[in-house]
């Protein structure tokens, strides 16, 4: 049985929460906006250079790297794990599930094309969180519930960066029914 899947608002709630209750305020003043490239785009995951389409229809691709800049600039910036100095407070740095899984987690969003944040939700669960140790058998994860994984606590300004970087609508701006 596949488990349940928290609402829009829930997980509203719970960024909130990890904001407000965890993040230092002082690294909410420096979030940085990315502009949203202009086309349809695809996510680059052997590395390689960003390129136009030779047909100049505004198509971006955009590489892991160049993602990987964008959701530091974004995420890093307000996570509650950050230090004063700025660094990663993690006493791993490398296992941040947004980094670690980043190759997956960016098939996964540039797959989904939809206004509602569940099935981003779906898609993050099938294809990343299904392969993180953390995730247990039944498909529960201890991280998440406590609002202690990163990727799941940032959902929404992840799958915006990452959607703003391919061209594509965040989904956060779409109407919410």
């Amino acid at each position: 049985m596949e488990p349940a899947l928290p609402d829009l608002a829930q997980i509203l709630r719970a960024h909130a929460w990890y904001l407000t209750q965890k993040a230092h305020p002082s690294r909410l003043e420096h979030l940085e906006e990315h502009p949203k490239p202009a086309g349809a785009a695809q996510i680059l995951v052997g590395g390689q250079a960003p390129a136009r389409s030779p047909q100049g229809g505004g198509r971006v691709e955009c590489s892991l790297g160049e993602l990987e800049q964008i959701l530091r600039a974004r995420i890093c910036r307000v996570c509650s794990d950050r230090r004063e100095d700025g660094s990663c407070g993690l006493e791993k740095p490398a296992d941040c599930a947004i980094f670690r899984y980043l190759p997956e987690l960016a098939r996964a969003i540039q797959a989904t094309e939809s206004a509602d944040v569940k099935d981003y939700v779906r898609s993050i669960r099938s294809q990343v969180c299904s392969i993180c140790p953390q995730q247990a058998a039944d498909g529960s994860c201890e991280l998440r519930q406590e609002v202690r994984c990163a990727l799941d606590a940032y959902l929404i300004l992840i799958v915006d960066a990452i959607e703003e970087a391919i061209g594509k609508q965040p989904v956060s701006s779409a109407r919410v029914a």
